[in-house]
């Protein structure tokens, strides 16, 4: 009993510490970056969006697998849905989802796109920024830079209100804090109760880009433009069922932003205009890292992860405090060594020390030797090959494989010391 508990203890004991090293303590991340996904509440992220939708009844939905999954996911409505994606993407759009994605607009969906391409977030240099690309050519456009003969207005950033998040890289410097005010190009049922949209962050300093068609058939409806250079920040194309929305800022609805001048009543416009019976706000978080095939939060609140580890754990405890070979009762003491024993470790010493050549010539003197004893000669271990020979029971081969046996000590060569053995018993057996 005692080596049990004795055993459990220190099971235990290693438990305990294979849990210490490896699950360390889980340090509070303070220099997490801000992403604009419907579960980040930093200063980039759009959970404020999401919550003030619920709040008011649309209904929103996080997707966190591929587009693929739209189409063939039954609590979506087949049209009439919003998806919001902000690019660029930190998890690039797979070749197949491309297309994926364009037969899910035709179906009737529509799509908000919340472009980095005047605006640059810290977390957007993580993305992958050919993203843009692919994305807009499937819808037929591009985003280019134009000359422009404005003059941008330089705002020194504050550093007392600057975020933490923001310091990741020297190369920000170049991105100065701005402050841009957007306004309606004219008359439209999308901008009712829209006057002014505030846009604040790290602008890019370049020519502003424009929404060009790849196609040379399209364009696009310009509503936003920029107070102060009059260039559109806000297009929407449209297809055959379903409608397009692209910004070149990113960071219109965010967390700080959504409260700023009529950003919220613009959202709430195309939400408005877009959303079908049944349909949905879908925010794209699996291109920003929120996944459920690699979330590992979701793989460890699993309940049947759980149930296996305690089942493991279960029959490692009952293997460990059980009866086994480890815990048996202790054998009783050998027996005393007997001469047999002595003579067998002789011999094994004997036989890892000694050569076959050694051992050869041994065996062929203690041979001769008890051939002089047996008929009255002195023992010195010289052959003694005419005594043999005049035998008439010795077999001739016997004595000529004896003598070239003999012969072949001198030449260091190996010999088989079972057929000597064998050999000499013969000849042995037919002297005496």
């Amino acid at each position: 009993m005692k080596n049990r508990l004795t055993a459990l203890v220190g099971a235990l004991i290693a438990l305990y510490i294979g849990i210490i090293l490896l699950v360390p303590p889980r340090m509070p991340d303070t220099s997490r970056m801000s992403v604009p996904t419907s579960s980040d509440n930093g200063k980039y992220g759009l959970l404020g969006l999401k919550r003030w939708l619920e709040q008011g009844g649309i209904p929103t939905r996080s997707l966190r697998r591929r587009y693929g999954t739209l189409a063939n996911n039954p609590e979506l409505s087949e049209h009439g849905n919003l998806l919001i994606m902000v690019l660029p993407q930190s998890h690039p759009v797979r070749r197949q989802e491309r297309p994926q994605l364009s037969e899910w607009l035709a179906q009737g969906n529509n799509l908000l796109i919340l472009s980095a391409s005047s605006d640059r977030p810290p977390w957007s240099w993580r993305g992958d920024f050919d993203s843009h690309r692919h994305i807009l050519a499937d819808l037929g456009f591009e985003l280019a830079a134009e000359d422009c003969d404005c003059e941008e207005e330089v705002v020194e950033p504050d550093t007392d209100e600057r975020d933490a998040d923001e310091d990741v890289s020297g190369i920000f410097d170049i991105f100065k804090e701005q402050q841009r005010v957007l306004i309606p190009s004219g008359a439209h049922p999308l901008l009712r109760g829209v006057n002014r949209i505030e846009v604040h962050g790290r602008l890019d300093p370049e020519a502003p880009p424009v929404l060009q068609s790849s196609e040379h058939r399209r364009s696009g409806l310009a509503y936003l433009v920029d107070e102060q250079d009059r260039v559109p920040a806000l297009w929407e194309i449209r297809s055959d069922r379903s409608r397009v929305w692209i910004s070149r800022y990113a960071d219109l609805f965010g967390n700080i932003s959504l409260g700023k001048q009529d950003n919220a009543r613009l959202i709430a416009n195309l939400i408005s205009a877009s959303l079908g019976d049944g349909g949905m706000v879908i925010f794209d978080d699996m291109h920003h890292g929120v996944s459920e095939l690699y979330d590992p939060d979701a793989f460890f609140s699993d309940s049947r992860l759980h149930n296996s580890l305690w089942f493991l754990f279960a029959l490692w405890l009952v293997y460990v405090i059980g009866r086994s070979n480890r815990l048996a009762p202790l054998p009783p003491a050998a027996d005393a060594s007997r001469a047999s024993d002595f003579v067998r470790a002789t011999a094994g010493l004997f036989a890892r020390r000694l050569t076959q050549g050694a051992s050869a010539r041994i065996l062929f003197a203690h041979f001769f030797d008890n051939l002089r004893i047996h008929y009255g000669l002195p023992t010195n271990g010289k052959p003694v090959w005419e005594l043999i020979a005049a035998s008439p029971r010795v077999h001739p081969k016997d004595l000529d494989a004896l003598r070239e046996r003999y012969d072949r000590l001198d030449r260091r060569s190996g010999a088989d010391l079972v057929q000597l053995v064998n050999l000499m018993h013969r000849i042995r057996r037919a002297l005496l």
